[in-house]
């Protein structure tokens, strides 16, 4: 089996001591599409290893080299971006799997692209949106990256815009992974990023930085001004989609 992988499935690369050859090497985390009789498409991890071809006591070095030189063809001249995500998980959405879901799919992959995370359990109704509108620290993130489906999204999309800096806020990026009854968002997101509607594949896209724009719809009634994104329902097709969370 030949080690290949392409930079635009590259997320990350550590340099770490081989126990057999005591060698140094790059370790590179990939996720290629892949598609089996059994299995429908989606991204999965493939860890490949180069070994430092150099003199005894210039391994090491030479393999911090390498890898810092192939994260620059990954991710730019800069190379592995210094990132801060904050986190929403709705433990409540859909069936209750979204702790599982980041646990398992999202924050290995965040690990290995050095991401650093700060990850919030949301624990009642708005307390996404209680939290957007509160932290004096919100500029600092690079993203907000949300495990739920698309209630949480509606959450955070409000507290940005009824922020006194939301001309700023509104422009830090959204990540979806679907963990939820409803995920309308991420659905759509992946198929513009031509990717199959999987948690790996959402997971991957927050980690490279796919971005594109949203448009947001305004609602404005005798009280209050609410913002969406996607779809607006009012009457009986509103009324049947409270009722099928309950």
């Amino acid at each position: 089996r030949q080690n290949f992988v392409t930079y635009s499935d590259i997320v990350g690369a550590d340099v770490e001591r081989d126990s057999g050859s005591q060698s140094y090497a790059i370790k590179v985390f990939a996720y290629p599409k892949r598609k089996s009789m059994m299995k429908k498409e989606d991204r999965r991890l493939r860890v490949v290893k180069f070994f430092a071809d150099s003199t005894e006591g210039e391994d090491e070095r030479r393999a911090e080299a390498w890898k810092d030189e192939l994260m620059k063809r990954v991710y730019g001249d800069e190379g592995v971006p210094r990132r801060k995500y904050l986190v929403f998980i709705n433990p409540a959405s859909g069936t209750g799997k979204a702790k599982s879901i980041y646990t398992t799919y999202t924050a290995p992959m965040f690990k290995q692209a050095k991401i650093q995370t700060e990850v919030i359990i949301t624990e009642r109704r708005g307390h996404a949106k209680e939290i957007i509108l509160t932290r004096d620290d919100l500029l600092d993130f690079n993203a907000i990256v949300i495990v739920s489906g698309d209630g949480i999204h509606y959450e955070v999309i409000n507290g940005l815009i009824a922020r006194r800096d939301w001309t700023r806020a509104i422009k830090i990026p959204l990540g979806a992974i679907p963990g939820g009854s409803g995920n309308s968002l991420v659905c759509s997101l992946l198929h513009l990023a031509n990717e199959p509607f999987t948690p790996t594949c959402a997971s991957f896209s927050c980690t490279k930085g796919r971005s594109a724009p949203l448009d947001i719809l305004s609602v404005h009634t005798s009280t209050e001004t609410l913002y969406g994104f996607l779809s607006l329902t009012w009457g009986l097709f509103a009324d049947i989609d409270i009722k099928s969370e309950s």
